[in-house]
């Protein structure tokens, strides 16, 4: 959820609906009380979360386990390419006009 609110304060989005697989998660955000985070370990999350949200109107929403699956499939497919290691990555411009100009 901290990566998500980066992307929507990067897009300067100001009412944002966020799903989340978690219903105490769910209603720690939309309480009042945004100072202490349900459990210790997931304090720097719920910090980064609150930090990029800062100013914005935002509802969070448990969604059943049921409708996760696809969201599940998706983000385990995004964490296993992130594992992928930076040095193996070659990059390659196939425009003509931009080959020589532009190092790559």
């Amino acid at each position: 959820m901290a990566d998500a609110a980066a992307i929507t304060s990067a897009l300067c989005l100001d009412e944002i609906t966020f799903l989340i697989g978690c219903q105490m998660l769910a209603n720690y955000f939309n309480g009042s009380y945004l100072s202490c985070p349900p459990h210790w370990e997931v304090r720097p999350f719920t910090q980064r979360f609150l930090n990029y949200i800062a100013g914005r109107r935002f509802q969070v929403f448990k969604i059943p386990r049921s409708m996760d699956s696809i969201a599940h499939s998706l983000a385990n497919m995004a964490s296993s390419l992130s594992k992928i290691n930076c040095n193996s990555v070659n990059i390659t411009c196939t425009n003509a006009d931009r080959v020589n100009s532009y190092p790559v």
